[in-house]
């Protein structure tokens, strides 16, 4: 009764006979041993195979990761800009609500204007 190998072995046989089947008198006489030595050796050379990487892959996601970059740096400018219109806005909106004199309703725009637009620069200037 023959005793056919285990998988590891024989992928060790394999890479000792540099994937020359026919050396080994048990791989030659025994079918089912040889064809499982066959079969790593093609999973082996397929394996092997390497795809060339494309020369312009690099500069691909480089420009991508530029581009979004470019995005978030835009979208930051306009919440930016947004933010002290929406801060006037809103003074305009409560001095309107509440009445008062027509010179208050400019003032409070004005003032809450350049509160968040300060606000802004010294956050920009700490993160910088």
């Amino acid at each position: 009764m023959k005793s056919c190998l285990d998988l590891d072995t024989l992928t060790s046989v394999g890479q000792a006979l540099d994937w020359d089947v026919g050396l080994l008198d048990h791989i030659h006489g025994c079918d089912e041993c040889r064809a499982q030595l066959e079969e790593l050796k093609t999973a082996r050379a397929l394996l092997a195979d390497e795809e060339a990487v494309r020369p312009d892959f690099a500069d691909g996601v480089m420009a991508a990761i530029e581009q979004r970059a470019t995005q978030e740096q835009r979208a930051k400018a306009w919440i930016a800009w947004l933010n002290p219109v929406l801060a006037g806005m809103t003074a305009v909106v409560v001095a309107w609500v509440a009445r008062p004199a027509p010179w208050a309703l400019a003032t409070s725009a004005l003032v809450a204007s350049l509160v968040v637009a300060w606000r802004e620069n010294a956050a920009g200037t700490e993160s910088a």
